[in-house]
């Protein structure tokens, strides 16, 4: 009952929680407000933007809901508002994001975008296997001259900066 107590006062403060996944590893949240449920094992972060860093990878979004298991470990994250995953280089943007940890899945819905190397692509569904680091994309729509792309990067960037705690 203890831990659980020590597990709830860190991630009710609004910084930086470092949390188990189901997969094992340590997944760091930080955001500027946690709301945690206790029963449904369910924990609301809203920020600009909340940030989900596991190894190599980063998340950002603007709320991200978070389900643990029973042994209090996340086991699903869905992020949504101005999702943008980076991970290498690559980049990938879209309106949803669902993070599947036992499967070490990202799967993007909401106009999906991966931007690698000088290579742009958009689709329909987006799903990115982070243990084999390879990216499958349904409903492809075409590659964007680089130009454009950058373009779109841009004016992203621009209305994260825009927005009060935005570009941090």
């Amino acid at each position: 009952m203890i831990a659980r107590l020590a597990m709830l006062a860190a991630l009710l403060a609004p910084s930086v929680s470092r949390l188990p996944t189901a997969g094992g590893g340590a997944v760091s949240i930080s955001a500027e407000k946690v709301r945690y449920s206790i029963p449904q094992r369910r924990i609301d972060y809203t920020g600009n933007p909340v940030r989900l860093t596991r190894g190599d990878a980063t998340l950002t979004c603007l709320r991200l809901a978070a389900q643990m298991d029973e042994t209090d470990r996340i086991v699903r994250a869905t992020c949504e508002g101005e999702v943008r995953f980076e991970r290498g280089g690559r980049l990938v943007t879209c309106e949803k994001a669902t993070y599947d940890d036992p499967a070490s899945k990202l799967t993007c819905e909401g106009s999906p975008v991966l931007h690698s190397g000088g290579m742009t692509a958009a689709g329909t569904l987006l799903v990115y296997d982070l243990s084999q680091d390879e990216v499958t994309m349904m409903g492809v729509e075409g590659s964007l001259p680089s130009d454009e792309a950058d373009a779109q990067i841009k004016e992203l960037q621009s209305k994260r900066k825009g927005k009060p705690g935005g570009g941090k």
